[in-house]
């Protein structure tokens, strides 16, 4: 007898509804965003509004869109997860409150961050800062992706919001990111992907540009920065540094592999996935104690300085270099098996499902 077609519609229907619906809200669908979405579709129909970086009108436009999508949605829904505490968290983490629906909203940096000085950070903007406190106090769980960002978020919030905070590390998949030049250079490669002069010199452009004419005899090269800003910059680098423009994810692993080390010489950085990529290519990752990238560079394969200071991060980079090349291969295996995506999954389901 032939079996209806309905009849298997209806057995995945049934299971779909058993797993339970999430609403995920983000910016873009980054790197980042992608692994969390792979991740929650293990145990949630995952449902995705992705607002875009809007500004003026059309942010308002966008607003209006997020708030009919999150009302026809959120009666079927189970939790709300949000991608940043910004002014795209404030309808949905309301509406889930309302709603009595469960409001998981992950620190990715930007939202924790004030640093007037740098015009960075949410918390810079009296009025963003203050959306963004709102969006933490109805959230019934706080996901900082460092410790670094959680006492960043804690320094810009009130104490209350300390009980809901829990530390969930970004993770990587290894596949992709094998090691595949065989020889390597005694070079430094920094992925910083940036589109204006400000966020160059937040991200340690100015800085590692300083560190090259420093250090003569060893090439440089900076990945993912603009052509506006490479043309700033243009008749000010030395001859031994080389500013790349955005390139394609599937072409990163190749050219991280050509260098023995990768650096990572931000003013603020909450995580830095692209130091775990480093290190997954088997680059010798360095970094600084001052950002959240200190919390997962092992003592036994990678460098630290103790601060921003140009001598320091220049001794951290000969030290690197001078190194045995067996580190980056240390530094590859900590980083697959210690900031894996299934921890991160663990640890994200553990708060989903209570």
């Amino acid at each position: 007898m032939q079996i209806p077609f309905w009849a298997f519609e209806s057995d995945l229907v049934s299971k779909k509804i058993k797993k339970g619906n999430l609403l995920f809200i983000s910016p873009l669908p980054s790197t980042f965003v992608k692994y969390d979405i792979e991740i929650l579709k293990k145990h949630f129909n995952v449902n995705s509004f992705h607002f875009g970086a809007q500004k003026s009108f059309w942010q308002a436009i966008k607003q209006f869109q997020l708030f009919f999508w999150t009302l026809w949605q959120i009666p079927f829904a189970k939790v709300v997860y949000i991608w940043f505490a910004d002014y795209h968290a404030f309808i949905p983490s309301l509406l889930g409150k309302l709603f009595f629906k469960k409001v998981i909203i992950i620190i990715g940096g930007f939202d924790a961050a004030r640093i007037p000085e740098m015009n960075y950070g949410v918390h810079t903007n009296p009025f963003r800062g203050k959306v963004s406190k709102i969006c933490c106090r109805l959230a019934d769980h706080i996901i900082p992706v460092s410790k670094f960002t959680g006492r960043n978020l804690i320094g810009n919030n009130p104490i209350s919001i300390l009980p809901k905070i829990s530390i969930a590390y970004l993770g990587m998949a290894g596949t992709g990111f094998e090691s595949t030049s065989k020889v390597r250079n005694q070079s430094v490669v920094s992925i910083i992907g940036v589109t204006d002069l400000n966020r160059f010199k937040i991200k340690g452009g100015e800085i590692l540009i300083n560190i090259a004419r420093k250090m003569p005899e060893t090439n440089f090269m900076l990945i993912g920065v603009s052509s506006k800003v490479a043309s700033h910059y243009e008749n000010l680098l030395p001859s031994n540094i080389t500013l790349l423009p955005w390139v394609p994810n599937e072409q990163i692993p190749e050219l991280l592999a050509e260098h023995k080390v990768i650096c990572q010489f931000s003013f603020f950085e909450a995580f830095s996935l692209a130091l775990l990529e480093g290190m997954l290519c088997g680059c010798i990752p360095v970094s600084h104690r001052l950002i959240g990238p200190a919390e997962f560079i092992p003592k036994n394969c990678g460098f630290l300085s103790p601060d921003l200071q140009e001598k320091n991060l220049e001794k951290a980079l000969k030290q690197a270099l001078a190194s045995n090349p067996d580190l980056g291969t240390k530094a590859r295996t900590y980083a697959l098996s210690n900031l894996d995506l299934l921890k991160r999954e663990t640890q994200l389901i553990k708060h989903l499902k209570n």
